[in-house]
């Protein structure tokens, strides 16, 4: 999702609209064309670690600003 993302925000920057597949280049353009999973835990030890690579790759974008 992060890869789409990234590319869609390319293709905004670079061509001042939309990306025809991924949307605005947002996170949430791109997770909103997926199927919702269910419910997850935070007993879940997978999920709890896909949470540390999302903030871990998030993390720099919240001090640039």
């Amino acid at each position: 999702m992060l890869v789409e993302a990234e590319e869609a925000d390319a293709w905004r920057r670079e061509r001042g609209q939309f990306h025809p597949t991924y949307g605005d280049g947002s996170l949430m353009a791109v997770a909103m064309r997926r199927q919702p999973l269910g419910e997850r835990f935070l007993t879940d030890a997978t999920y709890i670690n896909a949470l540390k690579i999302i903030l871990t790759v998030l993390q720099p974008s919240f001090y640039s600003t």
